[in-house]
């Protein structure tokens, strides 16, 4: 399971944003890392292995990698990509407009990622459960 991010300016708040959301998710109970998996030009690895180094999630270590073609088979939990393009299992984050409305399940709406959509009806699809307190603070839950 995994995680992404963008670069620039802001990198800092996305990653940040990213470690975030993971937090609020209720992962399976399992000594497997999670893994955020970053997809396109606009990711910033080592800017997220410097915001997750060191740091765990429910027990989990935290691993972050640049991907390329289909995130399971990358063990991804956390996939920030322009596109859905995850399966089960694996929490969706984009910045692309209508993200959560089109089926995404977390869509950071400025350029900082601290307002968000989310769509809870696909996050149950693939088995993700997001805890109360992100569904309070976010700006639309579909």
């Amino acid at each position: 399971m995994g995680l992404v991010l963008v670069n620039g300016e802001q990198e800092a708040n996305k990653a940040d944003s990213l470690y975030a959301v993971a937090q609020y998710v209720r992962w399976p109970q399992t000594e497997q890392p999670l893994v955020f998996c970053l997809i396109g030009k606009e990711v910033n690895l080592s800017r997220l292995e410097q915001v997750i180094a060191g740091k765990k999630i429910q027990g989990r270590a935290l691993e972050a990698k640049a991907i390329s073609g289909n995130p399971q088979s990358h063990d991804c939990a956390i996939l920030y990509s322009a596109i859905e393009q995850a399966g089960s299992g694996i929490l969706t984050v984009s910045s692309t407009k209508n993200f959560a409305k089109n089926g995404g399940m977390v869509e950071f709406l400025n350029a900082d990622g601290n307002q968000f959509n989310i769509n809870r009806t696909s996050a149950d699809k693939a088995n993700i459960r997001f805890t109360a307190n992100i569904l309070k603070i976010a700006k639309t839950v579909y």
